[in-house]
């Protein structure tokens, strides 16, 4: 697809410098229609092939037809619900950080972890050593699959206790 779509910009790029001569100019009409047609029949092609397939997330699939026969409104719905899965407990979280925090954490030793690196406070330094303290109380919610949503408690687990 990508040849096709740099050789149709390379075209009309060619296709926009003057032609004098009225033989060229039928050539490249002739030539430019022929392009239209080719790259709209791709077109049509892959969004059959795409509506033909199915959406992949949260370790399942749905065909896209079953959402809708038009591609972008089932798009549209699919994104929309993987949305409400993803991010409906985004504001329990107790501290929002930067995405490349935990892989900074994971990568730096212990004795050398900073508190922008370690925005949960789970390191401790006792006896000259750093660890992770099995003490520290950190509150997870825990949802019962069986109680809707809006009834869910979210209950303390102790952080050695996982």
């Amino acid at each position: 697809m990508a040849p096709v779509i740099r050789k149709l910009k390379t075209w009309r790029a060619v296709n926009n410098l003057s032609q004098s001569d009225p033989e060229t100019q039928e050539f490249v009409r002739i030539v430019s229609e022929r392009a239209d047609r080719t790259a709209g029949n791709l077109e049509k092609q892959l969004k059959k092939a795409l509506v033909a397939g199915s959406f992949v997330a949260h370790g399942g699939h749905r065909p896209v037809s079953e959402l809708d026969a038009d591609l972008a409104e089932a798009s549209k719905l699919f994104l929309a619900d993987a949305a409400a899965k993803v991010f409906d407990r985004y504001a329990e979280a107790p501290v929002q950080v930067d995405s490349s925090v935990p892989e900074k954490f994971l990568k730096t030793p212990l004795d050398r972890v900073t508190s922008a690196e370690d925005p949960l406070q789970i390191v401790t330094h006792a006896g000259g050593r750093a660890q992770i303290s099995d003490t520290t109380q950190r509150r997870w919610g825990l949802r019962d699959p069986t109680r809707p949503a809006h009834v869910h408690q979210s209950l303390s687990v102790s952080a050695g206790s996982l």
